[in-house]
């Protein structure tokens, strides 16, 4: 348990990494862009798991394509939201309103899956929709200066 918590911290302080340099990285390519050429270095980085894992890959995909195919499309889709709103909103903001994740996947697990949420859990999914809502009223409308903007001033 505590392990799993480490490492879950561990992917939330990575994750905040990654907002920041996709949020200097939009500046110069398109989010479509950015987003093709990431996943495009993780397929050519993944293969050799990819090899390893065969087995298991051909089992989860012919064992329930729909399901496999569904969650690849909202993975693709959702990385798209992130890297757009990252470019709408820059990675600060995008980062700390795209962690209402948790509430969605208690949310998700519930209605589809039929697995009943901790009251921990909702609880901090609260807490945690109250911090957008603090965030998304009491922050002016802001955008993130493009690179060209930011050298010219300089």
């Amino acid at each position: 348990m505590r392990f799993g918590i480490l490492v879950a911290a561990t992917a939330g302080m990575l994750w905040g990494y990654v907002y920041a340099t996709k949020d200097s990285l939009v500046q110069s390519i398109h989010p479509l862009g950015l987003m093709a050429s990431f996943y495009l270095s993780g397929a050519v980085l993944l293969l050799p798991a990819a090899f390893w894992f065969r087995e298991e890959i051909t089992r989860v995909v012919t064992g329930n394509p729909q399901e496999f195919f569904t969650a690849i499309a909202g993975i693709l889709l959702a990385e798209m939201c992130i890297i757009w709103s990252i470019s709408l909103l820059g990675g600060t903001d995008a980062g700390l309103i795209e962690v209402s994740y948790p509430l969605w996947t208690a949310f998700f697990a519930y209605f589809v899956y039929q697995k009943t949420p901790s009251t921990g859990t909702i609880v901090g999914g609260i807490l945690v929709m109250a911090g957008i809502l603090v965030i998304g009223f009491s922050k002016p409308q802001q955008v993130t200066p493009k690179k060209e903007e930011i050298q010219e001033k300089r």
